[in-house]
């Protein structure tokens, strides 16, 4: 497994695999409410939520690869 980091930049949504080092974040596109792409990589982000619109995973597809995911909860070093 990998862990996918997502950080917000403005307007703007990055995602970074943590398990290859140096790895720079990469831009994400909207392409419906819940669903994302990247120009860069030829992947596709789906974000899955329970009945209140909360965010629990999301299902990552790159060619022929689907991956499932749960949403781990990280504290914020601004939020300590």
């Amino acid at each position: 497994g990998f862990v996918l980091a997502l950080t917000r930049d403005g307007s703007a949504l990055r995602a970074r695999r943590e398990d290859i080092s140096g790895a720079p974040p990469l831009r994400i596109f909207p392409e419906a409410p819940l669903v994302f792409f990247w120009k860069d990589v030829d992947a596709e982000l789906r974000f899955t939520v329970d009945a209140s619109g909360t965010v629990t995973g999301a299902e990552l597809e790159q060619g022929d690869v689907s991956l499932t995911g749960i949403r781990l909860q990280r504290e914020s070093p601004t939020h300590r």
